[in-house]
């Protein structure tokens, strides 16, 4: 990767990504040739558009033209944003009306009867997305079996649709009983609120999600509604501004919490897919070096708010269908990451009870760490850093290598006097000893999620390749692999833009799927292919609804049957292929499940019918310019100091500082030393770093 030298070709037809983080917004592109170059810049949360109009015309700076050119000649943008997950985390969702079925007004608040914690009995649950007086019932009823029960009475319906109007909601929510098996009732009350003269976003459960479990159906469609608004009106700014600053309309694309991409007039349809948009890059890139490195992996992301870690398996992220918090659930495909709140901002202090801790809190962008001298005055994991020598600093205004961020100067003074009052006085330790405290819990942290992502799931770490990437991800790594007996640890050249290089290789993706709730064994075996086919006119329809165009590369379909024994919730995902389905293969997939739940579980059920729950799709199409990609870095500048002064084991010692540029393909250093590959990777006593393909530094700890 490159961070500043003037390519020698420019690629007419290429890809552009950004990633909008909680404190920086990173842009890369990939040239002809493989390369990619990228900037990072501070993230503006009062409008994050600003931010990505800031790093499209940094990056646009490094090659030499300005902003108008360089969006004029790309092929697309890829966008990740975290604005949907922010509208949750903030307790800032659109106001949203729900209509229900009589009975059900209370499923929001009710959840599934379970906590987070079950023995706090008097802890109070969170506050559902849609209040209770915007919860209003409508008398009808769905049979399981998709029969009528009670016809919607109209008159009571209409008045309820009347008396939700006047609550001043922003959206409506219709979510009805067993409208996944029988969606008309939903459909005429959607017809009756237009007649009503509302022009708003109403959000029908069956086709958000049509399957079966009210409270996980009811719930992501709450979490569409919520999000909606928000995400329609920022992404319809977004595309207003670039296509004004490219003189011309942009075509964009954005990450799904899948890991996919849709089309940015298609997004607001699909709102729910986006919650988790912003870590999916890094897993994807986290993929591509296991492929690289031919074994699994578990990956770390170190932001400047968050940790996202993800477990590589096979070359590919880990996925799952639902997603539950303390306050929602969601039941739509996510690559499977663990959230820790730990970043370069995490707040570092000493509570109450005298022990230190990092986080959850953050600097955020504005005002940041103290060591930025933009107003933030409390110590983080960057000032530690930074008082340690890990991160170059001075009072002159030294420009730090800190992520490659574009004009950043870190000082040292300002990292000192918060790291001593908030940290090292009231522990009563020395300035270093503190500052080391909190880079120790900070690694600790990491390792303990890692853990909880593997050892809680029956995996070894010590038989995974770690990869340590993000602002902050090359100055635990070491730390981290020693923490978790990992031997082989890997950090990749401009690491701490992973994420925005992971979205350069993402594919256009789109789900679906289709409740089916039928034994296999009783399952007529013309259905399953009559079922695949009305989910690809679904999902062709909805295509052509949004001029949504593949491209010249064939559209690659995967079919998953979500099967279960008869009584059971939980369902597990057996491959289909298209010939299967065309032979309505309904023995051959049960004989699948039942050895894959013994696999799994240990025993079967032999006597038990299985059910096939529900068929999803999952259609893709690679991106054209995907595959291996070349990293170089920026030469240092002549006159660069080659040692700093770092704080290591009780002393101060001089430690070399290295280039990625200058690390020979079979060169092998030797720790102490730091290494300057558009972020810093701290190579301690004991440790040795290399060179491996396409620029990752492997990083070997010794046990």
């Amino acid at each position: 990767m490159n961070t500043g030298e003037k390519p020698r070709e420019y690629c007419m037809a290429f890809r552009l990504a950004c990633d909008v983080g909680g404190t920086f917004t990173d842009v890369a592109v990939r040239q002809a040739d493989g390369d990619v170059f990228f900037a990072k810049v501070p993230t503006t949360p009062d409008d994050p558009v600003e931010g990505v109009l800031n790093g499209i015309a940094a990056l646009a700076e490094q090659l030499g033209q300005d902003a108008r050119q360089l969006l004029s000649s790309a092929g697309e943008l890829v966008h990740g944003t975290t604005i949907a997950t922010n509208v949750l985390a903030q307790g800032r969702p659109a106001r949203v009306g729900l209509l229900t079925t009589r009975g059900f007004r209370d499923i929001l608040e009710l959840r599934d009867g379970t906590r987070s914690n079950r023995y706090q009995l008097r802890v109070p649950s969170p506050m559902p997305l849609v209040a209770r007086p915007c919860r209003l019932e409508v008398m009808e009823r769905m049979g399981f079996d998709g029969s009528v029960r009670t016809p919607l009475d109209e008159t009571q319906a209409r008045d309820a649709i009347a008396s939700l109007l006047d609550l001043d909601v922003e959206a409506v929510v219709i979510g009805l009983l067993h409208a996944h098996r029988n969606p008309a009732h939903e459909l005429t009350l959607e017809k009756w609120l237009r007649e009503s003269g509302w022009m708003g976003p109403i959000v029908l459960s069956h086709r958000v999600l049509p399957q079966e479990g009210e409270y996980v159906r009811f719930s992501t469609a709450a979490i569409e509604a919520s999000v909606a608004p928000v995400l329609e009106g920022y992404l319809e700014r977004l595309g207003k501004q670039l296509e004004a600053k490219a003189g011309g309309p942009v075509r964009t694309q954005v990450m799904q919490s899948s890991g996919g991409l849709l089309p940015l007039t298609a997004a607001g349809d699909r709102a729910a897919h986006f919650v988790n948009s912003g870590p999916a890059g890094g897993a994807i890139s986290a993929a591509s070096i296991a492929r690289q490195l031919g074994r699994d992996v578990v990956a770390f992301d170190v932001g400047g708010t968050t940790t996202d870690i993800s477990v590589i398996h096979d070359g590919q992220p880990q996925e799952r269908l639902v997603t539950s918090t303390d306050a929602y659930v969601i039941g739509l495909p996510t690559i499977d990451i663990n959230v820790l709140s730990l970043g370069g901002g995490s707040i570092a202090r000493v509570g109450a009870d005298g022990v230190l801790q990092v986080g959850p809190e953050s600097a955020a962008a504005v005002p940041g760490p103290a060591a930025y001298g933009r107003g933030g005055a409390r110590a983080t994991l960057t000032d530690a850093a930074v008082v340690l020598g890990l991160l170059p600093a001075g009072d002159a205004g030294e420009t730090s290598s800190l992520g490659g961020t574009s004009g950043l100067s870190l000082s040292r003074k300002l990292a000192i006097q918060a790291v001593t009052r908030d940290v090292a006085v009231p522990l009563g330790l020395s300035l270093e000893a503190a500052a080391e405290a909190v880079l120790t819990l900070a690694a600790t942290m990491v390792a303990s999620g890692i853990r909880a992502a593997t050892v809680s799931r029956g995996i070894d770490p010590r038989a995974l390749a770690l990869v340590g990437f993000g602002g902050a991800g090359g100055l635990l790594l070491g730390a981290v692999a020693r923490e978790t007996g990992v031997a082989l640890a890997v950090a990749p050249a401009a690491g701490s833009v992973l994420s925005a290089a992971g979205f350069l290789d993402a594919e256009t993706r789109y789900d679906t799927i289709r409740h089916a709730g039928l034994a296999m064994n009783t399952l007529p075996k013309e259905s399953l292919a009559t079922l695949a086919r009305d989910m690809e006119d679904e999902m062709q329809r909805w295509s052509d609804r949004h001029a949504m165009a593949w491209g010249d590369k064939p559209m690659e379909m995967a079919w998953i049957a979500e099967c279960r024994y008869a009584r059971q919730a939980g369902t597990v995902a057996i491959p289909l292929t298209s010939d299967e389905l065309e032979r309505g293969a309904v023995d051959e997939v049960a004989a699948r499940f039942e050895a894959r739940y013994t696999m799994l579980f240990g025993h079967a059920h032999h006597n038990e019918a299985c059910v096939l729950d529900a068929l999803r799709l999952v259609a893709t199409q690679p991106c054209a310019a995907s595959g291996r990609r070349k990293s170089r870095t920026r030469p240092k500048p002549a006159g660069q100091a080659l040692t700093r002064s770092v704080h290591q084991g009780g002393g101060w010692r001089e430690w070399p500082v290295i280039s990625v540029d200058g690390l020979g393909e079979d060169a092998v250093w030797r720790g102490p030393l730091l290494c300057d590959c558009g972020g810093v990777v701290v190579v301690r006593e004991g440790e040795t770093l290399s060179r491996g393909e396409q620029g990752l530094l492997i990083l070997s700890v010794e046990k």
